[in-house]
């Protein structure tokens, strides 16, 4: 059964955000486990191995994703996954750093 543009787009969207909550889910995660008294390499170790999961899942699907678009070649929504990707990306650049650090 063949994908159509539409729902590609939709999947993707919906796992990029889904990698995102992992991500914010990692970074709470670190310092819920320093409040539980966890030494913090434990804590850190944890934490990494969540986000190096959740950005390998991110770069998959995106990669997978554009392939799928450009094979078909459908321009206008591989340009719309492209814009969505990178405003998403700039919106966490500004905002997950403080979200994560926020005291």
């Amino acid at each position: 059964m063949e994908q159509t543009p539409l729902r590609i787009i939709f999947i993707n969207i919906s796992q990029l955000f889904y990698c995102l909550s992992l991500l914010a889910i990692a970074g709470i995660e670190w310092r819920f486990h320093l409040d539980l008294g966890l030494p913090p390499w434990l804590a850190a170790a944890m934490g990494y191995v969540l986000v190096g999961v959740a950005l390998c899942l991110l770069i998959w699907n995106a990669i997978d994703g554009f392939r799928k678009l450009i094979v078909g070649r459908h321009w206008l929504p591989t340009a719309l996954l492209a814009v969505t990707y990178l405003a998403v990306t700039i919106l966490v650049v500004h905002a997950f750093p403080s979200l994560v650090l926020r005291r």
